[in-house]
């Protein structure tokens, strides 16, 4: 069975990519490891925490993020 999640709004793709803009260089690299820790330990708050508790743990590990429109 295939779970289906709603497409992320605007602003919770905003929220992912000020996440991924608010780690070091280094850790931008593995950003989704860094995300799925901090979403684990609840270390989140706003827009990622609801989308935390609204998509969980399968949504992340299958998200991937949309390729820019040039």
């Amino acid at each position: 069975m295939t779970t289906t999640y709603p497409i992320l709004t605007a602003e919770q793709l905003a929220a992912v990519h000020a996440y991924i803009a608010g780690l070091s260089e280094k850790r931008r690299r593995t950003w989704k490891a860094e995300l799925e820790i901090d979403w684990y330990n609840a270390r989140l708050s706003g827009t990622i925490h609801s989308l935390r508790n609204t998509h969980g743990f399968d949504w992340l590990r299958s998200f991937k993020l949309p390729k820019p429109e040039n």
